[in-house]
């Protein structure tokens, strides 16, 4: 192996290195955000998708907008996270996204 071969391996190795260390930091954030206890949830896979989300409405005090027709189960235990956790969990199961928008 070259000398360029070597830097060019070392360069890609230190910037996954650092990509992996962003995302780790930003993860640990996240999690160590202070959670009031009465934004606690916890679902089980079984529960239907469109009452999963009216309990998280109910607990974040937020307006979550979606089909009503969302009635298969969210198809994910969610056990005792915060009510962000749990959204993020059953939207990554589903391939989905949220995004939370401005009051007008």
């Amino acid at each position: 192996m070259n000398w360029k071969n070597a830097l060019t391996h070392l360069l890609i190795g230190l910037a996954l290195v650092l990509l992996f260390s962003a995302q780790t930091k930003a993860q640990t954030k996240a999690q160590t955000q202070p959670v009031r206890p009465q934004e606690m949830i916890t679902l089980m896979q079984n529960t239907p998708f469109d009452q999963a989300l009216r309990v998280i409405q109910h607990i974040s005090n937020q307006v979550v907008v979606y089909p009503h027709s969302l009635q298969e189960p969210i198809g994910v235990e969610v056990g005792r996270v915060s009510w962000r956790q749990a959204l993020n969990r059953i939207a990554a199961h589903h391939g989905l996204q949220y995004r939370k928008r401005r009051p007008r």
